[in-house]
């Protein structure tokens, strides 16, 4: 059977059929039924995939020039799904008894309806115009989950099937390949499937990974055009989410993603977002300072390298050169290639040590900080101090509390450490905003104020 894993299925086919005529024309007559062993729902498992339906219940009738099936199932994971379908042979049964004729056979009447049916598959894309030694496949590293309910109607015929109507995605966490196949066809379709207007709506609260950004989202795809010249527009509505960058991991407020995809075009995965992220950097005279960054993140998802990053800082003396240096790192690379000038080995292995272990363990840093609901938490490192370990929340608009703690003793130097609390006030002046108000305790202090004022020359 077609498309049925028949050693994971599990079953009873009884029934019978006739055909009677001449030459000018036949009839159909008869039925046959899917059933259980124990006249109960049997199982039917669908090949290529995890799904299984449990409790399967199924008819076909024949009458005269007409195919009738229905069928009901629970899913494994839950829900159920329903099928009615009318297959008109009329033209096939008058005598013409050709392919052509067969796919002509039309379609009247054919459903299939989800009621909060559940489901766990990994996405997976055929790859028609793979070259040697690339896959012909892409599929997704995780399953896509969720339930569906809505209805699939079929109309047109079985060569041209025209797929209408609209499913409704609850729950759901969409995780898409990490490519996906270039244009370039694979010849006619035997089967080519014509969407019209089909609808698959994601409500909110939907979960999308698309390689470095996991959102939550809600709206809706737009099918339209034949499987061989699909056409995809997905305008999606950001309520937030998270974009991993190589220094940075930036919360995502709000904003808009728009999925685009033609046969033979390029699919893109336009964002438009605003976000913001906390990072420390370290300033003129070695000192570190905490800056929140308001960033505008906007290109194609698919591509990486063409996303750009826009934003201010607060406080607000980074240029945007600078907030890009940040949050991709380029400071690294650059400080990295400056030291490896240098003739003075120890300083080289100091400087690859002071820029490499916040980069290393930045993917821990990072899990650990949204555990203990901290801003950022971050590993750092300078020959003087040895490892030193940094966090800090913002408790309110402003308002900052960090801490830090030498790892390490370094020879016979108390251990050091400072817990800050730090006020900027939130004026747009040009001089209030760029003030900070401090209180603090250290290893060698009970406690200590101070102002701090920054600006760019």
């Amino acid at each position: 059977m077609t498309g049925v894993n028949l050693e994971r299925s599990e079953g009873v086919v009884s029934g019978r059929f006739g055909v009677a005529g001449d030459r000018d024309g036949f009839k159909l007559s008869g039925s046959a039924s899917f059933l259980g062993s124990d006249g109960g729902g049997g199982r039917l498992a669908i090949d290529g995939t995890d799904l299984a339906l449990q409790n399967a219940k199924m008819t076909v009738e024949l009458t005269e020039s007409a195919v009738k099936v229905s069928g009901s199932a629970d899913g494994s994971l839950g829900g159920t799904i329903a099928v009615v379908a009318d297959l008109n042979l009329q033209k096939f049964l008058q005598g013409d008894f050709t392919l052509d004729a067969l796919m002509d056979a039309s379609f009247d009447g054919t459903s299939l309806k989800f009621d909060r049916f559940a489901f766990a598959e990994k996405i997976r894309l055929a790859n028609p115009a793979a070259r040697a030694g690339e896959p012909a496949f892409f599929e997704a590293t995780s399953p896509t989950t969720g339930t569906l309910s809505g209805e699939v109607r079929l109309a047109g015929s079985v060569g041209e099937p025209v797929i209408q109507g609209g499913l409704t995605g609850q729950n759901l966490n969409v995780t898409l390949p990490p490519a996906f196949p270039e244009g370039g066809g694979s010849g006619e379709l035997a089967i080519n499937p014509r969407f019209d207007n089909f609808r698959l709506e994601a409500l909110p609260g939907s979960q999308l990974n698309v390689s470095l950004v996991n959102m939550r989202l809600n709206g809706a795809t737009v099918l339209n055009g034949s499987l061989s010249a699909l056409e995809i527009r997905a305008p999606f509505t950001v309520e937030s989410g998270s974009l991993t960058l190589p220094s940075s991991r930036v919360n995502l407020e709000e904003g808009t993603v728009l999925v685009t995809s033609g046969f033979g075009g390029e699919a893109r995965a336009e964002i438009d977002l605003s976000g913001w992220t906390v990072v420390t950097a370290r300033r003129s005279g070695g000192e570190y300072q905490t800056y929140r960054l308001n960033l505008q993140v906007q290109g194609n998802l698919l591509n990486p390298e063409g996303v750009r990053i826009n934003g201010t800082s607060d406080p607000p003396d980074l240029s945007i050169e600078e907030i890009r240096a940040i949050v991709g790192q380029r400071d690294f690379i650059e400080s990295l290639i400056g030291s490896a000038l240098g003739t003075d080995r120890s300083q080289l292995t100091g400087s690859i040590f002071s820029l490499a272990i916040p980069t290393l363990t930045q993917g821990w840093t990072t899990s650990l900080a949204r555990a203990l609901d901290l801003d950022y938490l971050a590993l750092d490192y300078n020959p003087f101090d040895g490892a030193i370990a940094r966090g800090g929340r913002e408790m309110s608009r402003g308002l900052y509390l960090e801490a830090s703690r030498q790892i390490t003793q370094q020879g016979n130097d108390p251990l050091k450490f400072e817990l800050r609390l730090s006020y900027r006030p939130p004026s747009r002046d040009p001089f209030l905003s760029r003030a900070r108000f401090n209180i603090s305790t250290t290893e060698t202090l009970p406690w200590k104020v101070g102002v701090t004022w920054t600006t760019r020359f």
